[in-house]
Formats: C-alpha cells, sequence, structure tokens
C-alpha cells in the first residue's frame, strides 16, 4: 500500500501551498495536492494543519517587509537548532550515532512525527498577536536559548579540553608524552641520593645496539656502569633509563644530542604523580556531571527550538501564499516527505497541477512578483519551502 512508506529516515519534506479555486470548497486542493502525492514513487501527502484563516494578514506593504524578514529569522533559527543537536552528539561522545532517541519536542514526541503532526501551539503563539509579534517573539526565545547555550558549551569545551590535552600527553612520541604511566619506582636507583640522578633517555630504535654498547663512555667515569635498563619500547623509540653522578646531567644531555639520544626532563615524584592522576579524576568526574545536566537541558532545548522553526515556516508558508494568491486568504497547504529520486517528479506534478488553477498562468505570475520586488528563479506556481531534517548527517 502506498501510504505504508516508511519515513522514518526522511530526511527533507517539502512544505507546499496551493491556490483554492474560488468557491467554498476547501476540500478540493487538498485532494488534488494528495492525489499527487499518491501518484509519485518516493513520497506521500501529509496535510499541514496551521490556523490560516486566523492568522491577522495586516497591511500588503506589511507582509513584503515581513517577508524578507522572515526568510532571515527562518535561516538563523534553523542554525541555532543545528547547533543544539550538534553539541549534543559532542556531549554524547559515543552514543552520539544515535542522536535520533534524543530528537524530541517535549521530552516525548519524534521530531520528524512532531512535522508530520503539525499543530500550531495556540497557548505559546496566540494568533491574535500580529504576524510581526508573533516573530519577534520566536526571535526573542530562541535568541534566550542561543546565549544559553554559548556558555555552557564554553563550560564544558573547556573542562573536555583540559581532559583531552590530559589524554593526548599518555600516547603519542616518547620524546614528548607523559611518563608518568609507563616508570616504575624501580627504574630509579638513585632516588633519595644525594650524589647520583637516574635520568630517562629516549634512543630510535634503530640506535638502541648504539646506546647499549656506549652509553658508558658518553660521559667517561661518570656513569654507573651497567646501570642503563630499557624501560618501554614503541614503534619508534625506546626508553632507557641510566644512573650518573648530579654534576654531569647537562653534559650527557649535550653527548645524547650528538648521537641523536634525547635526555627527557623527568624527576620521579609519586607525590606529584599521585596528584596528577586525581585531578585528573576528579576533572573526569566533573564532565561526567556536567554531561549529565547537559543532556537532559540540550534535549529540552532542541524541543523548544525545533518547535519555534516549525512555526517559522508555517508563518513564511502564510505570508508567501497572501502575497503569491491575493486575499481573501484561500490556499491550501501539504507536507510532502520526499526522496531524492522523486524531485523533479513532484516539481513537475505540482506544476502541471496549478500552473493554470488560479485563472492566471506562470508568467504572468512571475511578472507581478517581479513588480513586487522578488527574486523569480526557482518560481513555481506554488509556495514552497524545503525542510531538512538531516541533523546527524
Amino acid at each position: 500500500v502506498k501510504n505504508l512508506i516508511n519515513r522514518f529516515h526522511m530526511s527533507e519534506y517539502w512544505l507546499v501551498s496551493a491556490p483554492d479555486k474560488q468557491s467554498n470548497d476547501r476540500e478540493e486542493t487538498p485532494i488534488r495536492l494528495k492525489n499527487i502525492g499518491d501518484k509519485i514513487e518516493g513520497t506521500q501527502y501529509l496535510p499541514f494543519n496551521f490556523p490560516i484563516h486566523d492568522l491577522r494578514v495586516g497591511t500588503l506593504d506589511s507582509l513584503v517587509e515581513l517577508s524578507d524578514i522572515l526568510q532571515k529569522q527562518d535561516n538563523y533559527v534553523e542554525s541555532v537548532v543545528r547547533k543544539i543537536v550538534s553539541y549534543l552528539i559532542d556531549v554524547l561522545e559515543n552514543e552520539g550515532k544515535n542522536v535520533d532517541e534524543h530528537l524530541q519536542v517535549a521530552n516525548k514526541t519524534p521530531y520528524r512525527l512532531y512535522l508530520e503532526k503539525f499543530a500550531w501551539d495556540q497557548a505559546k503563539y496566540p494568533v491574535r498577536q500580529s504576524l510581526k509579534d508573533l516573530l519577534e517573539n520566536i526571535v526573542k526565545e530562541i535568541g534566550q536559548i542561543e546565549s544559553e547555550l554559548k556558555t555552557k558549551s564554553q563550560d564544558y569545551t573547556a573542562l573536555k579540553s583540559s581532559i583531552q590535552s590530559y589524554e593526548r600527553n599518555q600516547t603519542g612520541s616518547l620524546i614528548t608524552r607523559d611518563l608518568d604511566s609507563i616508570v616504575k619506582r624501580g627504574h630509579f636507583a638513585a632516588l633519595g641520593s644525594e650524589y647520583l640522578a637516574t635520568v630517562v633517555v629516549v634512543v630510535p630504535n634503530a640506535l638502541t645496539k648504539d646506546w647499549e654498547t656506549t652509553y658508558e663512555t658518553l660521559v667517561p667515569d661518570k656513569i654507573v656502569p651497567r646501570s642503563s635498563q630499557k624501560i618501554y619500547n614503541d614503534n619508534d623509540n625506546s626508553l632507557y633509563s641510566v644512573t650518573l653522578f648530579q654534576n654531569y646531567v647537562d653534559a650527557l644531555r649535550g653527548k645524547c644530542r650528538e648521537r641523536k639520544f634525547v635526555l627527557r626532563t623527568f624527576a620521579y615524584d609519586e607525590v606529584q604523580m599521585a596528584k596528577t592522576k586525581e585531578k585528573q579524576r576528579g576533572l573526569e568526574e566533573k564532565r561526567q556531571k556536567q554531561s549529565g545536566k547537559l543532556i537532559p537541558w540540550l534535549r529540552i532545548q532542541f524541543g523548544e527550538a525545533y518547535a519555534a522553526w516549525l512555526h517559522i515556516k508555517a508563518l513564511r508558508l502564510f505570508v508567501e501564499s497572501v502575497l503569491r494568491y491575493g486575499l481573501p486568504v484561500n490556499f491550501s497547504s501539504a507536507l510532502y516527505p520526499v526522496r531524492p529520486k522523486c524531485h523533479k517528479k513532484l516539481r513537475d506534478a505540482l506544476i502541471r497541477e496549478f500552473d493554470s488553477s488560479s485563472g492566471k498562468g506562470l508568467a504572468e505570475d512571475i511578472e507581478i512578483s517581479k513588480q513586487l520586488g522578488f527574486q523569480t528563479e526557482d518560481f513555481y506556481p506554488y509556495v514552497f519551502y524545503s525542510i531538512k531534517l538531516d541533523f546527524a548527517s
């Protein structure tokens, strides 16, 4: 059955309005819109219901001005919605691929279903207000969400950066990485000695034989014989410890440099190592606590911002339809979930159906729109907006 099309993974919807014929039959245009959806594989007709006949129209001049503002605010609100989703994916980390599960309105309605069953929120956006006031209230709400998002994201990002910096130091080249997790107390024979010091040297794997056979001669008579031991190695380098008189550490550093060895500046300090580990543990606990609060907040704000965005889409559809079709308000709207392969078929079918339905052809519509100052590229005999829900892409 055609109506059983699986829309779960639909990432694009077309919001369309078409003019009603000059009659009292408000069912005719929805039937025509539905017939188009029924005939095309890869889409279907869904009614898009909002209070077309209750919204306050205002003057033609105010609608023309509002049309331009609506386009800008539509883009702005969509950008905030996408910021929220992007940040939610970041906070979810490994669970980010399942972000769709968190994208709901009022923590209960999946976001695609909310669009498909769209109903104007009369309590939040009362239609007795002017269109301009409705838009300003929506934008004000989104501005507050964006401001709070910026503050929360900065705090969390700074915390996460600290943790990532520590984690990066636990890996990478032996020349730069942190050594706390590699070295042990037993590697440092001279701990507590007044005159001796144990140091660590990074040796390229290709030169380990060279180190093992010559290290005692690098600073003659100042290095403890047979004191070097191999601690660790990776694909590129090996880490050795060696014990010598403290006063000759700098001399050994210079000799190592000549032989392409690197003497690391490192002091084995169990107290400091424990403090570092405790600090990182505290940062991770703080991150988990923050993310535990952030995820529910982001879910709520997504629902608020997403619902506001769809109300702006509805306002755009209303304003453009009144400007296109004239007064009294006399049009019907539809929502089509569309697969990429059916774009052209759907567009062609809509053009064939509605090119002359209002008593004038597409050419005349384009000329009138030019006179009103509208862009006429991609101009169709119906009002059309694409709603892209590719949040997880």
